[in-house]
């Protein structure tokens, strides 16, 4: 388990970025680990990466994110998908 995973265990947030690089295991390993979990599955989960709009799109719900957001991004954007999914 990373510190991320535990991080969040503890914490229980309702919101999480994850970076899809990340030492230890890939930001999408972190959101899988997440969303299996009973304890943190309801966390919602946003990528956030440089790999390209076509590659997020396709991966980034496989492994349970609930949205992503590619760099460089504004602000702005990054908020109002925060606020899709926290409502």
């Amino acid at each position: 388990m990373t510190a991320v995973v535990a991080a969040v265990r503890k914490a229980r947030p309702e919101l999480v970025l994850l970076d899809v690089m990340m030492p230890g295991m890939s930001g999408w390993e972190v959101a899988r680990t997440l969303k299996a979990d009973p304890a943190t599955a309801g966390v919602k989960i946003i990528m956030v990466t440089a790999i390209g709009s076509a590659v997020n799109d396709a991966t980034s719900p496989l492994y349970g994110a609930d949205d992503h957001i590619d760099k460089p991004f504004e602000f702005a954007d990054l908020e109002r998908k925060i606020d899709a999914l926290l409502g």
